[in-house]
């Protein structure tokens, strides 16, 4: 594995997963800003999920069956960008 110590896009790459983590438990918003402090560093990120929306739109995560289902999805970008990055 390289390593890439002190690197933005790793510490970006965390953030995907912890906003992942707190989505799947419940914490919606601190989710999303974890979310946003990973799209800053990784502009795939802003393609892949509308943010804006996302943040406007929060009756979207009112179930725990849609935040389990957005938080697989931000865990899927996880993997990609953790192999593409860190390996």
């Amino acid at each position: 594995m390289k390593k890439i110590k002190n690197s933005f896009k790793a510490d970006a790459v965390g953030n995907l997963y912890r906003s992942s983590l707190f989505l799947a438990k419940g914490n919606v918003t601190l989710a999303l800003e974890l979310l946003d402090k990973a799209s800053d560093s990784l502009s795939e990120i802003k393609k892949r999920f509308n943010l804006s929306s996302l943040k406007k739109n929060q009756k979207i995560f009112s179930s725990k069956e849609n935040q389990l289902y957005w938080a697989e999805k931000i865990l899927d970008q996880y993997t990609f960008f953790k192999s593409k990055f860190l390996s």
